[in-house]
């Protein structure tokens, strides 16, 4: 009962910063007196928060929010994608003041020159964008992107005052490797028993990790993963496993949903998800940077970056298959152009394979979501239900 006890505060830890994050950069910038820089993100890892980490900084995510749109769409076109409209709106409404600067990584065409837009939105703070290379697969990209992180590292000292050495890169490397490798963890241990953990807690740890004090999150998160696995005797859900993809699992509700319906996930191609685990730096080297750069343009493919090395889909379809999901659920927020780009390619993809897809289109505005769950409850009686 003790233990059972203490995971369920371990979770609910999680699940009130993700609920709440200002509350937690709050408290970081009271106990520590270091500034918080948020990130904004959508397919990480293209938000370097190593380097963040390394400056003494907070990387705090910004996943956008809820909100309604009142402001931003003078500054945006309202044919933005939610992301970017509600992080916009959440800064001009002040509920990014606690953040003393923004680092936005430029990648899809939402995104691209975005800070420029939060200068005039937000002015008299620190504002720097990360242009990644768009071909991942050419010469050019590790010496260009290279180039961007040390612009990054020289722009965050005269932030925060404090010199990001190699030995500080390494530390910074070490201390979000470390959460990403306990995160890898997480996710087979809830995959050995899905009952244990439910969904909609297990993307709240993701989100409310990427928001707070990275040492803390390591120390609940090994906590967590204990837990997990000591349970995993009890054996795995029989309920009807599936994988998700996409940029993050929301709303919320289509979480509830799915358990509802007896659904299992047993594992993601999620920006807010499998992707955050990427990528683990066992050792920074004798460059941290040239490092850091190798891995990122080393991560699984994303629909914002072409990479001639890799194929999304069949990468999609390959984890399905390896994850034993019986059907794939590919989440796409409204006008996010990259993801509908690549959805033909996937439906191909796993329709060769075998695995059944359903492809849902929300925003983070959304609040009826009675019309998802029709949609998944057909699907789910089409594959012979859930529970």
């Amino acid at each position: 009962m003790g233990d059972l006890m203490e995971m369920e505060a371990l979770v609910s830890w999680f699940s009130q910063i993700a609920a709440n994050p200002a509350k937690s950069m709050e408290r970081w910038k009271t106990s520590t007196g270091r500034p918080v820089i948020g990130c904004l993100m959508c397919m990480p890892p293209y938000v370097p928060e190593e380097i963040i980490d390394a400056s003494g900084a907070l990387p705090a995510a910004i996943w956008g929010t809820g909100i309604p749109i009142r402001q931003s769409d003078t500054l945006q076109q309202s044919f933005t994608c939610s992301i970017a409209r509600s992080a916009l709106e959440l800064g001009m409404a002040g509920g990014l003041d606690l953040c003393d600067g923004i680092v936005v990584p430029s990648t899809c065409d939402a995104f691209q020159n975005l800070s420029e837009i939060w200068r005039t939105a937000m002015p008299g703070r620190f504002h720097h964008d990360v242009v990644f290379p768009t071909f991942h697969d050419r010469a050019s990209a590790l010496p260009y992107l290279t180039g961007e992180l040390k612009k990054l590292a020289r722009a965050l000292e005269s932030v925060t005052g404090s010199a990001i050495h190699g030995d500080a890169l390494r530390s910074g490397i070490r201390r979000v490797s470390a959460v990403r490798s306990l995160f890898r963890k997480l996710y087979d241990a809830r995959r050995a028993n899905p009952g244990a953990l439910s969904t909609r807690a297990l993307y709240e740890i993701v989100m409310a990790s990427s928001m707070a004090d990275r040492g803390e999150v390591s120390e609940r998160l090994a906590k967590l993963v204990h837990f997990l696995e000591e349970q995993a005797e009890e054996g795995p859900s029989t309920g009807l496993s599936v994988m998700l993809a996409g940029v993050g699992p929301r709303p919320w509700g289509i979480l509830d949903i799915l358990e509802d319906l007896g659904v299992s996930v047993v594992d993601d191609d999620l920006g807010l998800g499998r992707m955050y685990t990427a990528p683990v730096i066992d050792d920074a080297g004798a460059d941290p940077i040239d490092t850091l750069a190798r891995a990122l343009l080393d991560c699984s493919p994303v629909s914002t970056i072409h990479d001639g090395r890799k194929d999304r889909a069949e990468h999609i379809a390959e984890r399905a298959k390896a994850s034993g999901a019986r059907a794939v659920i590919l989440n796409i927020l409204k006008f996010c152009e990259p993801e509908f780009f690549e959805y033909p390619d996937l439906k191909r993809s796993l329709a060769e394979a075998g695995i059944p897809l359903l492809m849902l289109e929300t925003e983070l505005q959304t609040h009826s979501i009675e019309g998802l769950r029709t949609r998944l409850g057909a699907f789910v009686e089409t594959l012979g239900g859930g529970a």
